[in-house]
């Protein structure tokens, strides 16, 4: 099984355990796929047994290393969708203060012009 180092895109920045966890992805070696013969032997079954069980293993560390990084994303989503919510309070009291400022402004240019007229 070879160990091949994924690139990250530039764009992304990870965290250092999600950076570590990336570079433990494994990919399954296509050549330890074995031909059984059409009548197995007892050492054929064996070896095939082998051979399954390595993969499984190498399964099992790439699903704890997607999960690093999905738990990671969602951390990510988490804080954007905070300073989002952040930033829509932030432009809601700005409008209100402009349009609580506007509506005063409107009716006192509109006293005015009743004393002008």
């Amino acid at each position: 099984m070879a160990n091949v180092n994924l690139p990250t895109p530039p764009q992304i920045n990870l965290s250092p355990r999600a950076q570590a966890a990336v570079q433990r992805v494994t990919f399954l070696d296509a050549a330890a796929v074995i031909k059984i013969p059409a009548q197995p032997t007892n050492q054929d079954v064996i070896n095939a047994i082998q051979v399954l069980s390595k993969q499984i293993q190498t399964l099992s560390k790439n699903q704890q290393t997607i999960e690093t990084l999905i738990n990671h994303t969602a951390g990510n989503i988490s804080s954007w969708n905070s300073s989002v919510g952040q930033a829509l309070n932030y432009l809601t009291s700005i409008a209100y203060g402009i349009g609580v400022n506007l509506t005063s402004l409107i009716s006192m240019f509109q006293q005015q012009f009743k004393t002008y007229t």
